[in-house]
């Protein structure tokens, strides 16, 4: 009776240690679960760990009931590239056999394998990642071959164009690009340290003077700190014309002969002279009778070629001699500025046109 009461009584304690040692047991599997990989630490690029023994482990429990041979699967391991991570058949022991690059790879996605000698998986596949630490070794590269172009006379802060560089490196201070100009562009052209954006510094650039610049732009990494990588390229900007230099005429005088009683024939040409872009509307005169002419015995034509204005005679004169006084007027085929040129002339229909006396005057319209 006393040896029932006391089994009864150690039953629980029996119970409860058959319990413990259970979980004590499911911990152990658990721990030699976890064997089954050991992730490695996140490897530099440019670092040379090909000297160390490994930098992960992949292990099976199985390999306490029989023996199991390790292998691994993806890019870096049986693809390309091919055979820059190893493992040791036996032992699970995974090797690095090059340098990283990130820019190359910035991470290798493994699977290790475990099998028995028959073929057959001993474990599932575990995926093994490896990640590649980014060290600032890319300096930034600009397009190259780049043409911007603005308008002379252009105000301050007009944008003339964007020069944007890349940096191969990881996202981050690596790749923050501070830009600059170099050189005596800069008195000219200013450029956003940010974005890279070229805009107008002042508003005094002429064609006449100077119709193409060369710019030097650097880009440094690390946001432009000390230490960093830069990289330059040089741009060309193209100074573009607009209508504002004054339309001269090549000479004080002109003369002409006709003889009379002739038709359609050329009486003599008046010669434009303009410093802006040669063949361009700015350039191109346009002219016009204002007055003395209006009995139609002239006409006045624009040769393109050479920005005279071509006087003919266009009907025979009705008495001799006739003497026509007219005026002509230049303006720009471009039509947005206008310049009046007063030319006394004689016209005299059988002999000469002479005294042609130039003034000028500002005409302005609204």
């Amino acid at each position: 009776m006393v040896s029932k009461c006391n089994f009864v009584l150690w039953l629980p304690l029996l119970l409860a240690f058959v319990l413990a040692v259970a979980a004590d047991n499911e911990e152990v599997l658990k721990r030699r679960k976890r064997e089954w990989i050991i992730v490695p630490k996140k490897l530099k690029e440019n670092f040379d760990y090909t000297h160390l023994e490994y930098i992960a482990k992949i292990r099976s429990d199985r390999e306490y009931n029989s023996t199991v041979t390790y292998s691994l699967l993806g890019k870096g391991a049986d693809q390309h590239p091919v055979g820059r991570f190893t493992v040791n058949p036996a032992n699970g022991l995974v090797k690095v056999r090059s340098i990283l690059d990130r820019e190359e790879f910035a991470n290798y996605s493994l699977l290790g394998v475990a099998k028995y000698h028959d073929g057959r998986r001993a474990e599932k596949d575990i995926a093994l990642g490896i990640f590649v630490l980014d060290e600032n070794d890319c300096p930034p590269v600009f397009q190259i071959n780049q043409i911007g172009s603005v308008n002379e006379s252009s105000a301050a802060g007009t944008f003339v164009m964007s020069m944007v560089a890349t940096d191969a490196d990881d996202a981050g201070p690596h790749s923050q690009i501070y830009y600059s100009l170099e050189g005596s562009s800069s008195s000219m052209f200013t450029i956003n340290s940010i974005t890279g954006d070229v805009m107008v510094r002042q508003n005094s650039l002429d064609r006449e003077t100077k119709d193409t610049y060369t710019l030097t732009i650097k880009g440094a990494d690390m946001n432009g700190q000390m230490g960093g990588n830069v990289g330059k390229v040089e741009a060309v900007v193209h100074i573009l014309d607009i209508n504002d230099n004054v339309p001269t005429l090549e000479k004080e005088s002109y003369e002409g002969h006709v003889t009379e009683n002739t038709v359609n024939v050329e009486v003599l040409r008046v010669k434009a002279v303009d410093l802006d872009v040669m063949y361009t509307n700015n350039w191109l005169a346009v002219f016009a009778f204002e007055s003395g002419n209006e009995a139609g015995y002239f006409t006045i034509t624009t040769d393109s070629k050479t920005n005279e204005g071509v006087i003919m005679i266009r009907k025979v004169c009705t008495a001799s001699p006739h003497v026509s006084r007219f005026r002509l007027s230049l303006s720009f085929k471009a039509g947005f500025s206008f310049w009046l040129f007063c030319v006394s002339c004689e016209a005299v229909c059988n002999a000469v046109l002479h005294n042609i006396q130039k003034t000028l005057y500002k005409c302005s319209f609204d």
